[in-house]
């Protein structure tokens, strides 16, 4: 009679992993994970910053210009009726000067052109209107208003405290000028300048570096290029951002350098897209001039070719 075989492991347990005469495997070495990557910054919430920091240097600049003349009122009332006036005078009269200069930078920067409402009567007209609109729901704009200016150069610009009241501003000759495909990347170009807040700067730019330009010379230089120099540029890479296409706004400005503004008046001739042709003797053409550096039409086409 057989015996019964009796199992190796007490109490019938199964054997266990590395019992049995067999080796347990390493267990493989802890792999690293790796961070996820940062998230991507969307090209919006840079435009959004650089409106923010630009809104800032434009009430910044129109703080200072209605600085100024309050406190000189504010020390002639405080030597004469009391110093403990003077505070309470620069204070109340710097905030309200402040506060009329910036509700009327946008009036001083147009003020003197034969505007009118830009109608969409007639091919180019409706063709412009057709751009303007499809763009803005691209960006996330409302439209502008449309204002055209008689005059036979190429050339346009935007101004606005707020994107609501923002104006766009086209010369005659702009619109026969230029293919659809190069008026979409000008267009997207002055579309830029609201997301980014430059026709904010522009408004500032007019009350406050255009008159202290014509007394000051060399003190207006320098607080222009502080307010708007190398703005162009920038507008440039987000214009192609919404286009898609470098070639046509390069093609456009390459046109408009050949049908240019003449030069009007301190407070206009820092807003157009294209500098106004200098006069005799100030530098030669397509060069940005004293008060528009960084903008340089050849810089800025060599550099869209580029991309």
């Amino acid at each position: 009679m057989s015996q019964p075989v009796r199992s190796r492991h007490p109490r019938g347990r199964p054997p266990r992993k590395g019992q049995g005469g067999r080796r347990p495997r390493p267990s493989p070495p802890a792999r690293e994970i790796a961070p996820p990557p940062p998230p991507a910054v969307s090209p919006y919430e840079v435009l959004s910053r650089q409106a923010v920091t630009n809104r800032r240097r434009a009430r910044l600049a129109v703080g200072l210009t209605a600085a100024v003349p309050s406190l000189v009122l504010a020390v002639i009332l405080g030597a004469g009726l009391g110093w403990w006036l003077a505070p309470i005078v620069l204070v109340v009269l710097t905030v309200a000067g402040a506060g009329g200069l910036w509700r009327l930078g946008p009036g001083v920067a147009l003020r003197g052109l034969d505007l009118r409402p830009l109608e969409p009567i007639g091919r180019e007209a409706a063709r412009f209107h057709n751009l303007v609109e499809g763009l803005c729901a691209v960006a996330g704009l409302p439209k502008p208003r449309l204002l055209v200016l008689d005059d036979p150069s190429a050339n346009c610009l935007v101004v606005g405290t707020r994107a609501e009241d923002t104006s766009l501003v086209v010369t005659n000759g702009l619109l026969p000028a230029l293919s659809r495909i190069e008026m979409e990347g000008v267009v997207a170009h002055q579309l830029s300048h609201i997301r980014r807040g430059d026709a904010v700067v522009g408004a500032a730019a007019a009350v406050t570096v255009a008159p202290l330009t014509g007394l000051l010379p060399s003190l207006g230089d320098r607080a222009t290029a502080w307010l708007l120099g190398g703005r162009e540029a920038p507008a440039d890479v987000a214009a192609v951002g919404l286009t898609k296409f470098p070639p046509g706004l390069a093609t456009a400005l390459d046109k408009m350098n050949s049908f240019r503004t003449a030069p009007s008046s301190p407070r206009l001739d820092l807003l157009w897209d294209v500098a106004p042709a200098p006069a005799s003797g100030s530098g030669r053409p397509g060069r940005a001039g004293p008060g528009r550096p960084g903008n340089s039409v050849e810089d800025r086409i060599s550099a869209l070719r580029e991309l």
